[in-house]
């Protein structure tokens, strides 16, 4: 029986790499991987199995969060945690999210710093009504804010949806008697 892995390229391809990457340990060549996937500009889905949950190793990078809080793009602290929390409840499972569970994901996307997360996300449910209030103190992403998040990263399709949202609470001030009898 003859060899055909010389015929096939990528069995040769990969064939040099394991080789070539034979001599590192585990962390170097991880490191090279890396470059190497960055510097050709290719984007790694790992299957579901490979994707770290809750008990990763240390320095294990979800890699499919971090590019879907890349390819969303968000402009705003208050954008920036509604992706994150889509990410938790629509494509983990989860069943809403609070301040640590934001705080791990964003980590874990290498998103930027967001200094006080408890109060983004209060005004986030608030003032823009991206949240609502599920069971044991969680928060639910709303309808409202998945369609932000879905239209992201197209700041003017956010805008036109924030038109047509009520984005933020008005205060009505009550008539009062007295002001009546003005």
């Amino acid at each position: 029986m003859e060899n055909k892995l010389s015929d096939d390229p990528e069995a040769v391809a990969i064939a040099i790499i394991m080789k070539s990457l034979a001599s590192f340990e585990e962390a170097r060549k991880s490191a090279i991987l890396n470059f190497v996937i960055q510097r050709v500009g290719i984007e790694i889905i790992a299957p579901k199995s490979e994707v770290s949950g809750g008990d990763s190793g240390p320095g294990v990078i979800d890699q499919e969060i971090k590019t879907f809080l890349k390819s969303k793009d968000p402009k705003s602290k208050y954008q920036q945690v509604a992706v994150l929390a889509y990410y938790l409840i629509k494509k983990k499972g989860q069943d809403g999210i609070n301040k640590d569970m934001i705080e791990a994901a964003n980590k874990e996307a290498l998103g930027r710093t967001i200094d006080d997360i408890s109060g983004t996300l209060n005004d986030a449910k608030t003032k823009y009504g991206f949240f609502g209030t599920g069971s044991g103190g969680k928060k639910i992403l709303l309808a409202y804010g998945e369609d932000i998040v879905e239209a992201l990263p197209d700041q003017e399709k956010v805008k036109s949806l924030t038109k047509k949202g009520n984005t933020k609470k008005r205060r009505v001030k009550k008539v009062t008697k007295k002001a009546v009898k003005k």
